[in-house]
Order: structure tokens, then C-alpha cells, then sequence
């Protein structure tokens, strides 16, 4: 608005008031973007969601000026409200949605929604006969964050952690906060082993620097543990049992990672 010189209707649309004549009688800098569409003459309206400016929409007249009557100036009060209302409560079902469906802090998806993407991931393997791969991620000594700088401090930490993860892996794949310090991550489009591990290095990757939170540099690290579908199962439960055995056996080693050993299929049943 101030850049094409119409800061004054931005005032008015912000006070919920209508803009309407001929443009010719316009202060001549809000005269030359209109004059470029060969608007003569115009009405518009604000669009407001919760007394707040979303847009505005109108009517202008190319062919000749025009005094709008008072019918077309209520219609077009009415669509706008009209509008602002759906939109205010298209905006309002979204936010409940994304309340229900991802984590409060740190954005991610909960697991809630992770169950759910775990199910289009097993429909599309059904139609590609591909693999994907769901990794379990925790946070080595988490507890000593909290301890030594704070909880709030440490919800700063899993914040960026968060970020971190997002960004080492695709935009098709799926990374979700299950509790705590605990993650879990559907790698989709998988060919082999090799490329579960290739996931995973780039994770441990991410998490390498330290990250500056309240002006402290804080270490963290994972442990990484990963099973295949539908190699290890072919229900969510199966297959994040398998990661975290996987996960808990790099616990007891120098390894930073695993993949759910083969050989140990039947540890599942347990």
C-alpha cells in the first residue's frame, strides 16, 4: 500500500470504511495504478477477519464514471462480510486441526499424525512395491539439559532440534515429536539398507554443531534406530517395537545407529 502511494486506504480499510468515486478526483498519487487498468470509477470494501484488515474487494467502471447507487454499496458490504466470515471460519478449523494434529512445541507432527501418514505410506508402497524405513531418534542425556540450564531452556533445545531433524530429511518424508525427547521419522521411497543408513548419517550430521540457546553453545546428540517395511512388520506397533529395540541396542555400544537385525525377528514377539 505506502509503495504505491495508497497508505491513506489502508488507514481507512483498517477503521472498516468504504473507498468510492472517480478516480480523477483522487490526490494525484494514488491516480496512476488505477489510470493503468483505465478504471474510471470504483467502489471497494474491506474484507475484515476479527478487526483485522485480510483484503478488500469491489467494483470499478472502465467504460464511463459512474455514481455507485446505495444498493450496490450494501451488496458489496454484505459478500464482504460474507467472505470474511468463511474465511475467519476456514482459519479457525485449520488452527483446530493443527492443534490436534501436531506437537504444541515444537510444531512437528504428533503422533496422532504420524499413525496417519504411517497409513498412506503402507497405501502407496502397496501401489509401488517400494520400502520405507521408521526411525526412532532420542536424545542422548537429555535430562542433563534440563537439569543444568532449565526447562525452558530445554524447550528452546528440542525447538531447534526439531528444525534440525526437518531439515536432514526430504520434504516426502515425515519427522514427528512422539514424547519428550523421543522423535520418530517415516523415510519414504527406500531401496535398501543403504539407504536407511544414508538417512541416518545425515541425521547425526545435523545435530553435530551445537546449538546457540540463550547465549549457551549446547551439545546434544542420538541415538538412531531404524526398522524396514514391510521387512519387519507391516503395522505401526511391529515396526516402531523393532526401531526402538534397534535403538536401545546402539545404547549398549559405541554405534550411533542401527537397523533392526534380521536375524532377531522374533525378539518382536516378545
Amino acid at each position: 500500500y505506502s509503495h504505491e502511494g495508497y497508505q491513506r486506504w489502508l488507514e481507512l480499510f483498517r477503521l472498516g470504511e468504504i473507498i468510492h468515486g472517480d478516480v480523477e478526483k483522487l490526490p494525484k498519487q494514488e491516480q496512476p495504478l488505477l489510470m493503468k487498468f483505465g478504471i474510471q470509477s470504483f467502489v471497494f470494501v474491506p474484507i475484515l477477519i476479527d478487526h483485522s484488515l485480510w483484503g478488500f474487494m469491489g467494483f470499478d467502471q472502465c467504460q464511463s464514471r459512474i455514481a455507485w447507487s446505495q444498493a450496490a454499496v450494501d451488496a458489496l458490504k454484505t459478500a464482504a462480510r460474507i467472505l470474511g466470515a468463511a474465511i475467519e471460519n476456514q482459519s479457525a478449523q485449520e488452527e483446530l486441526t493443527f492443534l490436534a494434529t501436531h506437537d504444541h512445541l515444537t510444531h512437528l507432527p504428533n503422533r496422532l499424525l504420524f499413525e496417519d501418514r504411517f497409513a498412506h505410506a503402507v497405501a502407496r508402497c502397496g501401489r509401488s512395491k517400494q520400502k520405507f524405513a521408521v526411525i526412532s531418534i532420542d536424545l542422548d542425556k537429555f535430562k542433563g539439559v534440563n537439569d543444568t540450564f532449565g526447562h525452558q531452556t530445554g524447550d528452546k533445545v528440542l525447538c531447534q532440534v526439531a528444525r534440525r531433524l526437518e531439515n536432514a530429511i526430504r520434504s516426502s518424508d515425515t519427522c514427528a515429536r512422539i514424547g519428550g525427547d523421543e522423535f520418530a521419522i517415516i523415510a519414504e521411497d527406500i531401496h535398501n539398507k543403504a539407504d536407511v543408513i544414508r538417512v541416518m548419517e545425515k541425521i547425526i550430521a545435523a545435530l553435530q554443531n551445537g546449538l546457540e540457546v540463550d547465549q549457551n553453545c549446547i551439545h546434544v546428540s542420538a541415538s538412531l534406530g531404524a526398522s524396514i517395511y514391510p521387512l519387519h512388520g507391516s503395522d505401526i506397533e511391529r515396526l516402531m517395537r523393532a526401531a526402538d529395540k534397534a535403538l536401545y541396542m546402539t545404547k549398549e555400544s559405541q554405534i550411533r545407529y542401527k537397523i533392526f537385525p534380521d536375524e532377531q525377528i522374533s525378539w518382536l514377539n516378545d
